[in-house]
């Protein structure tokens, strides 16, 4: 009798032990699955999973329900890495991605592909609400941005978008909207160009 009481005592606790591991690895699968796609500083997400997102979403947008892209690019950035420093520029990166998913939905994607450039995919929008959308964008970086140390920084965006409204691949949106990124660098910066296809 007690020996099968003790094997039963020694059985439950294995199952214990294994249910535990089980829920550690699925814990480090999860960990290890969004590392792989979301930026490591900001935690948004990277340009991976932004690719994934958008050959969704082009695959099926339409002229009644258009997808857009907007790219954002900071203006004066390498200045408060140069002046300030590295550690500055990256509170700075954390703050606009705040402000960044403050200015948009919940189901709206939104990207750091690398350096101070940004990216967002908003579904199910025409071309006015995505110009609204990148009104609402310029606004977030009206107010300077109070970062560690008491360091107070103005930045201004660039920005670059394109709305789709036939199916189309991530990389030719992703170069449109770059385009018109360009355009609004070189117009003086601080605004917003939208992508005109050539006639």
């Amino acid at each position: 009798m007690l020996r099968v009481s003790f094997l039963a005592q020694y059985a439950q606790g294995r199952a214990v032990a294994l249910a535990a591991s089980l829920r550690e690895q699925e814990e480090l699968q999860k960990q290890l699955s969004h590392q792989a796609t979301h930026d490591p500083l900001t935690g948004l997400a990277n340009r991976t999973l932004l690719h994934e997102r958008m050959e969704s979403a082009l695959s099926r947008c339409s002229a009644v329900s258009g997808t857009g892209l907007v790219m954002v690019d900071l203006d004066g950035f390498k200045d408060v890495n140069d002046t300030l420093g590295h550690p500055v520029g990256d509170d700075l990166l954390v703050d606009v991605a705040g402000r960044l998913t403050s200015r948009v939905r919940e189901q709206d994607l939104v990207a750091r592909l690398g350096g101070d450039e940004f990216a967002l995919l908003v579904e199910g929008v025409d071309a006015r609400t995505l110009h609204d959308y990148t009104k609402r964008l310029l606004d977030a970086f009206k107010d300077p941005f109070i970062l560690a140390h008491g360091n107070s920084v103005r930045v201004t965006a660039s920005i670059g978008a394109r709305s789709i409204t036939r199916p189309t691949t991530p990389s030719k949106a992703l170069r449109d909207a770059d385009t018109a990124l360009y355009q609004a660098k070189t117009a003086g910066k601080n605004q917003a160009v939208f992508f005109e296809s050539p006639q």
